[in-house]
């Protein structure tokens, strides 16, 4: 569970870099996105990854605000594999 956790961190970590480098408070990005502020806190402070559709959608703002997709997205890949715990 710490491992997964911390993975989560990573993304959140980036997904808060991205969104402060626009300018977007978390409240802003989840309207952009269509998820509610709480999705947008849960990613950022290690609770969860985005579902399909929500990083379809984060794929989109990311390019569109011509940001480190391929950052986000290593994140988002790294966090999303399943680990196994020896």
């Amino acid at each position: 569970m710490k491992k997964q956790k911390y993975l989560r961190g990573l993304f959140g970590a980036e997904l808060i870099r991205q969104r402060k480098a626009v300018g977007l408070s978390a409240a802003e990005l989840a309207e952009t996105i269509g998820v509610s502020i709480n999705t947008v806190y849960r990613w950022e402070n290690k609770r969860s990854l985005p579902n399909p559709r929500a990083w379809s959608a984060l794929v989109e703002w990311s390019k569109v605000n011509n940001l480190d997709y391929d950052a986000l997205s290593r994140a988002y890949t790294y966090c999303s594999i399943d680990i196994v715990e020896d």
